[in-house]
């Protein structure tokens, strides 16, 4: 590998900084004086060419993992944050159940809340719910743009096998019914929970967590349920596509906010000027939401 013009001189700097201080050494007192002089010139030149080389490295850096980000947000996220998770999960299976319920359970979802002045009208839909059963075409586009990577449910059928075997992608097989009646939806969303610890533990506190990842048939229904819902809200402009970007077809989930972020940040830097970002994130969102108001919203 070539240096270039900057590090070349870097090592010209190096050899005569040494050959001043070998000089310092030899020379009579009056000498002395004008050769350190002259090493300090030496060593602030030097100083600012590799205070210079490590922000130009820095940037082509951080532009080569910008490059990866967009290319692959979720490879490049996977890459940096992923690890072997610290800690093991001890527990029975009465605690595990008494967490779930605490976690998730709402004592008054049954109650009640009354009228809510800032829920807002919204006009009637221009364009009906698709409540047709899923086409063929509906479980291709979700089997194609799933991961094969994906964790098979109980089945033990992966997302690899739909995607090599076409005779799978058949509606009735892929999303095992039409599902028109509540209790068959209520079947479909059985899943199975995964418990682990948090990789980042506190004084070796081990977290409980939970996931449930559902059958992959059952992925591909609830994936075109979902983009049924999507094309109903956004084709009757009940989401505000300048502020709401994740789940929204066309946008490049959280690329868009985080570039924003990136630009304000730099421009901190550049202009010296004061800048906070906060975070927020809830904690047990869905256990700290009352029921009812999900249900409410909904129904609105």
């Amino acid at each position: 590998m070539k240096h270039n013009r900057r590090q070349q001189e870097i090592q010209t700097l190096r050899t005569e900084i040494n050959d001043v201080t070998k000089q310092y050494k030899r020379a009579n007192e009056e000498e002395k004086e004008g050769l350190n002089e002259l090493r300090s010139i030496l060593r602030e030149r030097r100083n600012n060419l590799q205070r210079a080389e490590r922000i130009r490295k820095a940037r082509r850096e951080r532009g080569k993992k910008r490059a990866m980000f967009v290319a692959n947000p979720y490879k490049f996220t996977k890459a940096t944050l992923d690890g072997t998770k610290a800690g093991l999960v001890k527990s029975t299976t009465e605690k595990l159940e008494k967490h779930l319920s605490e976690t998730h359970s709402d004592e008054r979802q049954w109650e009640h809340l009354g009228n809510c002045d800032r829920i807002e009208n919204v006009p009637e839909p221009e364009i009906p719910m698709n409540t047709k059963e899923p086409s063929l075409k509906e479980v291709s586009d979700v089997v194609k743009k799933a991961r094969s990577a994906s964790s098979p449910g109980p089945n033990g059928i992966p997302f690899k096998v739909y995607k090599k075997c076409p005779n799978f992608e058949t509606p009735v097989e892929a999303t095992e019914s039409s599902c028109e009646e509540r209790e068959d939806i209520i079947m479909l969303a059985e899943s199975r929970g995964v418990f682990y610890s948090k990789r980042r533990n506190v004084g070796g506190h081990h977290t409980i967590s939970d996931n449930f990842p559902p059958k992959c048939r059952r992925k591909i229904f609830f994936s075109i349920m979902a983009r049924r819902m999507t094309s109903y809200m956004t084709d009757n402009n009940y989401v505000d596509t300048s502020v709401q970007k994740g789940g929204i077809p066309g946008f490049s989930r959280c690329i868009e906010h985080t570039s924003i972020i990136s630009k304000l940040i730099q421009e901190a830097k550049v202009n010296k000027k004061d800048l906070t970002v906060v975070w927020l994130d809830l904690a047990n969102a869905y256990g700290t939401v009352p029921h009812m108001l999900i249900q409410q919203s909904l129904d609105h």
